[in-house]
């Protein structure tokens, strides 16, 4: 039997020591680099057992009795019963990690070494971004994530938004803002967030398309399909001159906590880059529809 010890992916035995040096803590990105590594080529290795047990299972003679497994069709439930135990009568487990050890030894070191990348993902901005550069790592993870439960976490951390500049944007109120973004989930959690920053209801939240040329924005239904969803990651809103933007205005209906359902293990923050009073509002809907938005003056109190 292959000692996963010896593994090239496998934990060192000074894997706490990475961290420390007799001069003190060292960089954390540069300390987690091999560990980074390391979980690239575990999860290529597994991926490949996988893909081998695949087609023994399928040539197996108990496969042509027409009897289907034991199967779920939630594939968190499926990914953990691949994962754990074979189906009744299925030796393509055993006889997959024959013709390549390396790769069982790899699927079964996977949730030491994911508990150990966590660890340091959630707690280092740097490391995730160092993460996300290592050639492959993200593609694997992806490729893995509905085939080993212990890998979605990992996704999750991976796809959250880090150092990104996100301009928010209520044309009926001439109020904006520019945000340093940092560890954000997804819209829901900078929803959530902002609300310490623009004082409000929880407000609807548009894509930029959704700006009329009279500088407002839809009202009721007929504007759902510019609405941005809690789930949606804010890397997918578009970028207006460098900058993820999104238009803000009273909801068209009862906007609640849980249209987020996504645990950020990060914490995600936002730093004001740059409050946006009328005049800078009315500018930068100028620049999209070729004039400024008509504005009532405020009624000055008896």
């Amino acid at each position: 039997m292959t000692r996963i010890e010896t593994l090239p992916f496998a934990r060192p035995t000074n894997f706490d020591r990475e961290f420390e040096s007799p001069r003190g803590p060292r960089d954390v990105t540069v300390a987690a680099l091999p560990l980074l590594h390391r979980l690239r080529d575990a999860l290529r290795a597994a991926l490949r057992y996988r893909d081998r047990r695949r087609v023994l299972a399928a040539n197996a003679p108990e496969a042509r009795w027409g009897v289907p497994a034991l199967f779920y069709f939630d594939a968190r439930l499926q990914a953990d019963l691949d994962r754990r135990r074979p189906a009744p009568g299925d030796r393509s487990a055993d006889l997959a990690a024959r013709h390549d050890p390396a790769g069982a030894a790899a699927w079964h070191a996977l949730p030491e070494l994911l508990d150990d990348a966590l660890c340091v993902l959630t707690n280092s901005i740097d490391a995730r971004h160092a993460a996300r550069a290592i050639d492959g790592l993200v593609s694997v993870t992806q490729a893995m994530r509905h085939e080993h439960p212990d890998v979605v976490p990992l996704l999750h951390v991976l796809s959250v938004t880090d150092d990104d500049i996100v301009r928010v944007v209520h044309p009926a109120a001439g109020v904006g803002v520019r945000l340093v973004v940092r560890g954000v989930a997804d819209v829901a959690e900078l929803h959530r967030r902002l609300a310490d920053v623009i004082p409000g209801p929880r407000w609807q939240f548009f894509r930029p398309e959704a700006l009329h040329a009279d500088g407002g924005l839809p009202h009721g239904p007929a504007g759902a399909e510019h609405w941005l969803w809690g789930h949606e990651s804010l890397n997918a809103l578009p970028r207006i001159d460098g900058d993820r933007t999104v238009l803000i205005d009273s909801p068209a209906r009862p906007v609640t906590e849980t249209e987020s359902r996504r645990r950020n293990p990060v914490g995600g923050e936002l730093r004001v880059l740059e409050m946006m009073g009328v005049e800078a509002v009315d500018e930068w809907i100028a620049a999209r529809t070729g004039r400024a938005p008509h504005r009532r003056p405020a009624r000055r109190a008896a």
